[in-house]
Order: C-alpha cells, then sequence, then structure tokens
C-alpha cells in the first residue's frame, strides 16, 4: 500500500523480507536505515512507514533463535487450523 508505483511492490516487499531475514538485530536496523536512505526520494510514504512501525516488528530478535520463526510466522496457527477443520 506504499509502494508509490505497483511495479515497486515486488522491490518493497523483498527489501522487507531482507530485513526480517537478517541474522542479527543490529544487522537488521542497518538493513533499515539502507532502505530508508535508498527510498527517501522515491518512497516517501514506505520510509515514513518504515521509520514508525517496523521497530515493534523487529522485537522478535530479542527471543533464542530456535522461537524467532515460530513467533515471526503465522505457520503453527495455521496447521492448526487447518487441522481443526480436516477433523471436523
Amino acid at each position: 500500500a506504499y509502494a508509490p508505483k505497483v511495479e515497486m511492490r515486488e522491490e518493497i516487499g523483498q527489501v522487507l523480507r531482507d530485513i526480517f531475514n537478517c541474522p542479527t538485530l543490529d544487522f537488521a536496523i542497518e538493513c533499515k536505515k539502507k532502505a530508508i536512505r535508498d527510498y527517501a526520494k522515491t518512497a516517501p510514504k514506505f520510509v515514513s512507514w518504515l521509520e514508525d512501525n517496523i521497530e515493534e516488528g523487529l522485537t522478535f530478535f530479542h527471543f533464542p533463535l530456535d522461537h524467532r520463526k515460530k513467533i515471526r510466522t503465522s505457520n503453527a496457527m495455521e496447521r492448526l487450523s487447518q487441522e481443526i477443520k480436516r477433523r471436523t
């Protein structure tokens, strides 16, 4: 929704995936800063959203590495819902 052009959606989506897939919080913050510099002129709404909201999304980095994927994704909930639907 924050991409100024439809063609930029995939590119911006990849930037966000790269931030969330970083191995450490420090590296994720560096990737965020790089994205802000890269898109400051071409996608100002995206940069504004990134500055305001991404820190909350990076809280999973404060948990042990084994737990991060379970916290970051909704796969466990989707699997549980699928199993309940299958059994009923």
